[in-house]
């Protein structure tokens, strides 16, 4: 897949992953350098896709690297369960000062002694963000 030229690429890319981010591990940290570049590239104009056609985009290296780190992503996406009303229910939480993530997973057999670490969990959904603004 080749580097976006255009902002409306660039806009593609990121609303096409973005589809995917409920598997996709760590997902708002990784696209974040592409965001900012995609806001950045649209600021003062509006969000169209024909309008965003027409802006060309050049990647700085931190970019280039997010684009592909969130491509190697979407190549190791976690398989997503569906839960089941017998399992154990898991949701771990996660903060610092640039973002925050949620997993929510379930355990079919919950082993009494074993540690929540070494249980078996099946992903249910990975929710992440980063903070802006604040």
């Amino acid at each position: 897949m080749p580097l976006p030229r255009t902002a409306g690429q660039l806009q593609q890319f990121i609303c096409a992953t973005n589809w995917m981010r409920d598997s996709l591990i760590d997902y708002a940290r990784v696209v974040q350098p592409l965001q900012q570049c995609l806001d950045v590239a649209l600021n003062g104009k509006r969000k169209t896709k024909r309008v965003a056609s027409g802006i060309a985009v050049d990647l700085n290296e931190e970019e280039v690297y997010s684009f592909n780190q969130v491509k190697m992503l979407l190549q190791q996406s976690a398989q997503l369960a569906y839960p089941r009303d017998s399992a154990t229910f898991c949701l771990f939480v996660d903060a610092s000062d640039v973002g925050w993530a949620s997993i929510f997973t379930q355990v079919a057999v919950w082993k009494p002694g074993v540690a929540v670490t070494d249980q078996a969990h099946d992903l249910l959904i990975c929710k992440g963000g980063t903070f802006h603004g604040a």
